[in-house]
């Protein structure tokens, strides 16, 4: 089962980092947005910075589901985390710890997937 779990030191400052950096990413969404309704033309500046505040985001909260995946397991969605952690356990029965750690680390390995999808999507 999720439990959330307090932060560490440096664990809180990656939440506050993850927290700018997903800010930042919807700021950058929404000027874009603005300026698609007025007709200015930014893209140049605004796609490419989309798309690097998006893999700084999902590096980190990926790299983190292997090392101690607090933040993964704060950060999920409770029904899907669930879901996953009852299938690793009554499924393949697998024991409660290392369900856990299979289904935060499914989450990270999902979020990774998405940060290299946005690099081959930037460089193809």
């Amino acid at each position: 089962m999720q439990e959330k779990i307090k932060l560490e030191g440096k664990e809180k400052l990656l939440q506050d980092i993850l927290r700018v950096v997903l800010f930042s990413d919807f700021a950058v969404i929404l000027k874009g947005m603005y300026n698609q309704s007025k007709n200015i033309d930014q893209d140049y500046i605004l796609g490419p910075s989309c798309l690097i505040l998006s893999i700084l985001f999902c590096s980190i909260y990926g790299i983190n589901a292997f090392t101690s995946g607090n933040l993964v397991n704060n950060w999920a969605n409770t029904d899907i985390f669930n879901y996953l952690y009852t299938f690793f356990t009554y499924k393949l029965g697998y024991s409660s710890l290392k369900a856990k750690n299979y289904t935060i680390r499914t989450f990270g390995s999902f979020i990774l997937l998405i940060a290299l999808g946005i690099i081959i999507y930037t460089f193809v």
